[in-house]
């Protein structure tokens, strides 16, 4: 593979570079007006954390009984995997104020990125 050549086709690795300068400045200029906060921990309702938590005690119960029950790793393993998508579905994200340019400064950065970089990953010498 050569550096006219990236990704295995003819295209440009100007186009490519370019595109991905381009996409990852637009993004970053997104993510700065973007703010994450938690809300309430909530899977099954408002409420489940409860219950969530007892199934994790019943799991480690079972564990500290025999360390080689199947149904105890199976309930403790799935009671962490159901808090921790709890946890992180209860994330919020929101924009800060943008105004209309900026708005369209950002997302045409981001499309024009994925454009070039498509063009230079997809394209062959023959189309310039």
């Amino acid at each position: 593979m050569s550096w006219d050549s990236p990704g295995g086709s003819k295209g440009g690795i100007g186009s490519f570079l370019t595109g991905f300068l381009l996409c990852g400045i637009g993004l970053f200029m997104l993510g700065r007006k973007v703010v994450v906060f938690s809300g309430y921990h909530s899977f099954f309702g408002n409420n489940s954390f409860g219950v969530e938590l007892v199934c994790f005690m019943l799991g480690i119960g079972f564990l500290f009984f025999n360390s080689k029950s199947p149904i105890g790793w199976i309930i403790s393993a799935g009671s962490v995997i159901m808090i921790l998508l709890s946890l992180i579905m209860s994330l919020r994200l929101r924009l800060h104020y943008l105004s209309l340019t900026e708005t369209m400064i950002i997302f045409a950065m981001i499309a024009g990125g994925f454009g070039l970089i498509g063009k230079g990953l997809f394209t062959t010498s023959s189309d310039y």
